[in-house]
């Protein structure tokens, strides 16, 4: 298992994700109307990566106007709700036993505190009815640096009363790839040498947190 240098809790999403369109930072835009922002942000390319404009494409999911019929409209659409900081939209299409105080608390710190550069949906599997697998994989970073992080996930999708919700995490990896990378192993020099190092940082905190503590 792959030891990442920047906290656990930075990686709550679990399913939802989307392309450089979704910046979460307000920095730098200039003041208007309400009503001229929200339509400036409705026939913006949404960030999900569909190719549609947000009014059309997540935006009415995210209003409770209607609720994704496939999973993969489910994964997108969860995913620009981070961007958009729609914790109702998130807490609705998760599973009850996964939603505590902690995950609710540690969703909204992802939303307040992280930028979301991109998602790809590698893979879904349906053998067992009612029940998803799907492997995604999506990019962040901190406002105000440069450094791009990488997290590929499995988790379990679940219908429930014919919808479909996120019910938890099986699997993941902080293995780096470039934006919008859908390979298997990252075989980038400059990526590899960067986790090798951070490998290195997180394990040399560790063993001084174990020493301080001895």
């Amino acid at each position: 298992e792959r030891v990442h240098h920047e906290p656990a809790n930075e990686w709550v999403m679990a399913a939802g994700f989307g392309a450089a369109g979704g910046k979460a930072s307000n920095a730098g835009k200039k003041k208007g109307s309400k009503a001229a922002s929200a339509k400036s942000e409705d026939d913006r390319k949404c960030s999900c990566g569909s190719g549609e404009v947000y009014g059309k494409c997540c935006k009415p999911y995210h209003k409770a106007e209607a609720y994704p019929d496939n999973l993969d409209a489910l994964v997108r659409a969860r995913y620009t709700a981070f961007i958009k900081k729609e914790e109702a939209f998130i807490h609705s299409t998760t599973d009850r036993k996964f939603l505590t105080d902690i995950n609710k608390s540690l969703i909204r710190s992802s939303m307040n505190e992280l930028r979301f550069e991109g998602l790809k949906v590698l893979e879904i599997l349906d053998d067992v009815p009612d029940e998803v697998l799907c492997t995604y994989r999506m990019w962040y970073s901190h406002p105000g640096k440069k450094e791009v992080y990488t997290v590929s996930e499995q988790a379990m999708f679940r219908q429930v009363d014919g919808k479909w919700v996120y019910v938890k995490p099986l699997g993941t990896s902080h293995e780096s790839f470039r934006v919008g990378d859908t390979a298997v192993e990252n075989t980038d020099p400059v990526l590899k040498a960067r986790d090798v190092a951070n490998k290195l940082s997180a394990d040399s905190m560790y063993m001084e947190s174990v020493n301080s503590q001895t």
